[in-house]
């Protein structure tokens, strides 16, 4: 389902020399699998979970998911294939502040051309299922940590994807909210999705079937 082949990826320095933060890296996450990475700060495990979802190039190698080469594609396939395949969950939610619950998860089907009643019927489903159904119509600011995560995990389930990447999802909440998001993803890949997460937790990272450390 996702395949790293060979991934390098370096940055420049405030002084303008190289730093190489990710060398020859090879990544495969099956369907149905629930792979954790972790390692220490600064090791490039969420530079490699931005190239698995083509949200940067890497300066080689190739990214493979559901079959399709993303790093061979222009930018406007690229997007739209990224909207059909992948679903992202991030430690800091990247809700937008003016929009209800109900509208922030429906921004994660803006890019696909489905109707509006399915698209309403399923973000509906999402909030039933996540406990989200009384907060649907307040705005961020008036969440809590564990409720905003809970909307961001609604979104990129959304559009059916085949794929969750997940950056510390579990960083910022208490234990409660914390195990809602856990059972989630497994639930997704024991439901045949490929899970991908970048975690400091070792509980969490525990939970994945397997473990990759960097």
């Amino acid at each position: 389902m996702i395949e790293l082949n060979d991934i390098s990826k370096s940055y420049r320095s405030a002084r303008g020399t190289p730093v190489e933060v990710l060398k020859g890296m090879s990544v495969s996450v099956e369907a149905g699998e629930f792979v954790s990475v972790t390692g220490p700060s600064g090791c490039g495990k969420s530079t490699l979970l931005l190239i698995a979802g083509s949200l940067l190039h890497p300066d080689g190698g190739s990214v493979v998911i559901d079959g399709r080469d993303f790093t061979a594609m222009n930018s406007d396939d690229k997007a739209h294939q990224r909207a059909e395949t992948i679903g992202f969950v991030f430690q800091r939610f990247h809700l937008l502040p003016y929009l209800t619950v109900r509208e922030n998860i429906l921004a994660g089907g803006v890019a696909l051309k489905r109707s509006s009643d399915e698209v309403s019927g399923r973000a509906e489903e999402l909030m039933e299922k996540l406990g989200m159904v009384r907060r649907a119509d307040h705005l961020p600011g008036e969440l809590s940590v564990g409720e905003m995560q809970r909307t961001a995990l609604a979104r990129a389930f959304l559009n059916g994807p085949k794929v969750i990447l997940a950056d510390e999802p579990t960083g910022n909440l208490d234990p409660e909210n914390a195990e809602i998001v856990m059972k989630a993803l497994s639930g997704f890949a024991g439901e045949g999705g490929a899970v991908l997460m970048v975690t400091h937790h070792p509980a969490d990272a525990d939970r994945a079937d397997r473990q990759l450390k960097m």
